[in-house]
């Protein structure tokens, strides 16, 4: 990732122009009451307008910010996962 600061859809669609709106809604084949109304929380994006979103806004719109459920906060620590217990046979037998 690059230098640029990262920035919530919301706080990004505010700071367009009118023309600006309306060149990034016909980039993602979509309509600018539409963005405007996943900017508010009024929709949901899905999984692939979010994706065409952060690529046509070169990656400055998080995707946590359009789909917190499919893509987690990135500044959120990874879990890595635990691992396995063996079972008890696994234990005695060395499986």
């Amino acid at each position: 990732m690059d230098e640029r600061k990262q920035l919530g859809f919301r706080d990004y669609w505010s700071g367009l122009s009118a023309a600006e709106k309306q060149a990034l809604a016909e980039a993602c084949i979509t309509t600018v009451n539409y963005l405007t109304q996943v900017a508010c929380g009024h929709r949901q994006a899905s999984p692939a307008l979010s994706l065409a979103l952060h690529e046509q806004t070169g990656r400055v719109v998080r995707l946590s910010s359009l789909r917190a459920d499919i893509w987690p906060a990135e500044t959120a620590p990874v879990k890595k996962p635990s691992p396995r217990k063996k079972n008890h046979a696994e234990a005695i037998h060395g499986d």
